[in-house]
């Protein structure tokens, strides 16, 4: 979901690559449908480990969950190691086996990614949008 919105809303400005500590076979097609909700198609997004963006260059590293958080490897930036930001947004999969209620989460999860993606475009690219 961060992925989509970065790429929507920072354009040009922006090079957006995501991974995860422990990336699932497929993007959640919760996560697909919420987007979809915005305007956002992820449905081409796919999947990845730390591990394949490993020898990847980055200005910025930022960690959406707290166990990423504590497995994120140090990554290279121009002038050394990348800047890292933490947000803790909680994870919606498995929150539940009511469908309804897990689908509330992922709304809640975009929602919070969006506003604090909104945030930093604004703070550290002067890029302002509406969420």
């Amino acid at each position: 979901m961060a992925e989509g919105f970065m790429r929507l809303w920072g354009g040009e400005s922006v090079r957006v690559m995501s991974a995860g500590s422990h990336p699932a076979s497929q993007v959640s097609p919760l996560a697909i449908e919420v987007m979809r909700e915005k305007g956002i198609d992820i449905s081409h997004q796919f999947p990845k480990s730390l591990e394949s963006v490993a020898d990847e260059s980055f200005d910025w590293v930022i960690t959406l969950c707290d166990d990423a958080k504590q497995v994120c490897p140090i990554f290279r930036g121009k002038d050394g190691a990348a800047r890292q930001l933490h947000w803790s947004i909680p994870d919606p999969c498995g929150a539940s086996y009511d469908e309804e209620e897990i689908l509330y989460e992922y709304r809640s999860a975009r929602d919070l990614i969006a506003s604090r993606i909104a945030n930093w475009l604004k703070e550290e690219l002067g890029i302002v949008v509406e969420v």
